[in-house]
Parts: structure tokens; sequence; C-alpha cells
């Protein structure tokens, strides 16, 4: 019996002692695996918060543009007027500044009142004259910072009384979008009175909008 159970015992000594590189080559094989593992799970997460970092970053600076028309009467003297305001995180840049009426396009607003004129049947027709008004160009590359307000057109009733007459009644077939960036170059389009949304890029306007300069006629 002795000599059974030290055979035995002396068996299984062998074939540990012999096996001992696979059982060591194994183990190393489950560790490499291991750390492979870990390894990715790591990067998987450090390429997560990478990207939440990225998109705070971009949320944090997000610009968001409204366009707005206002009637009203200031110490007497009535006024119309049209009104872009940054409600957003961050600065906008201006890349491009559309108007139109009935769906068809004007490239400065003296041009807009010739048309709503012909449409309503004005009394004032504005053919070869000019819509008295305090005009702020709108041009591309232009800075909207955050919280900051610009108005491309107000008309005064001392300067034009019926110019404000004219604005209020053709405003329902006036149209006005601007398409604008963020200074991660995120891009957005907005139109009067509707929410701001996401375009791929603003496309350059083949005839810019011409607001004349910042005057008082």
């Amino acid at each position: 019996m002795t000599d059974d159970s030290e055979k035995k015992r002396r068996s299984l000594r062998e074939t540990i002692a012999s096996n001992m590189e696979v059982f060591v080559s194994l183990a190393a094989l489950v560790t490499a695996v291991a750390a492979v593992v870990i390894t990715l799970e790591q990067t998987e997460v450090m390429q997560e918060e990478a990207e939440l970092e990225r998109t705070n970053a971009r949320i944090s600076v997000m610009p968001s543009v409204w366009l707005s028309t206002y009637s009203g009467d200031a110490e007497g003297d009535s006024y119309f007027k049209i009104v872009l305001t940054n409600k957003g995180l961050g600065p906008a840049v201006i890349e491009r500044f559309d108007v139109s009426y009935r769906d068809q396009p004007v490239y400065n607003w003296d041009e807009l009142a010739r048309k709503m004129a012909a449409h309503t049947e004005s009394e004032t027709s504005y053919e070869g004259s000019t819509l008295g008004s305090w005009r702020s160009p709108v041009s591309p590359g232009l800075m909207l910072e955050s919280g900051g307000t610009m108005e491309p057109l107000r008309v005064f009733d001392s300067t034009d009384a019926d110019g404000i007459k004219l604005l209020m009644r053709g405003a329902q077939d006036m149209g006005i979008s601007v398409c604008y960036c963020s200074l991660y170059r995120d891009c957005y389009r907005t139109e009067l009175f509707q929410r701001p949304g996401a375009v791929e890029s603003c496309e350059t306007a083949e005839k810019l909008f011409v607001s004349h300069g910042f005057f008082k006629d």
C-alpha cells in the first residue's frame, strides 16, 4: 500500500512537473487576454469621455439666433423694426442673410418696399425713392455675441409714416432667413418666428442682400 501511494504521488509530481510549462503558458495567455480586454474597455471609456467633453465644449458656445418683427410707439413716434437676437450660450457668426417677398428674393430694403407697394396698391410706390429708415448691415462674417441683438431695419413714423403702414400690411408675405455658425463651425438656419434648425453648412448666396449702410433718410 505504502509503495503504491508513493508511486502515485511521485507520478503526480512528475506529471505536474512535465506540464508546468503548459500551465505557465496558459496563465500567461489568460493574463494577456485579460490585459487586452481591460485596455480596450479603458480605451472605450476614454473615447466616450473625450466625446462627451467635445460635446460639452460645443454646447457651451452654441448660439441660438431668433428673428422677429416688432411694432409700437416710442415716445409718440410709431415704429416697425426687424430684430435679430442671439439667445444662445456663445457667439453666432452670420454667414448669410436673405429677404424675400411673396417667395421672390429681394436684395435691399428699397426693393422690398417697391414690391410691397405694388402688391398692396400703396399710395406711395417707392419708385425712384427710398424707404426712410435706420439700417444695420447683416454681412457675412458678422459676429453676434451671446445675448446680443441687432436691428437690420427700423422705420419710424417721423422718417417714413407710409413705410410703417406698408411694412405692417406686407409683413405677412415677407420672408427673412439667417444662416449662422458657432465657433466650432456647427451651422444653423432660422426664419421669422421659427426655431433655428441645424444644417450641414451655410451655402454662399449668389447675390448678397445689401442694406446700403447704417443711415437715416
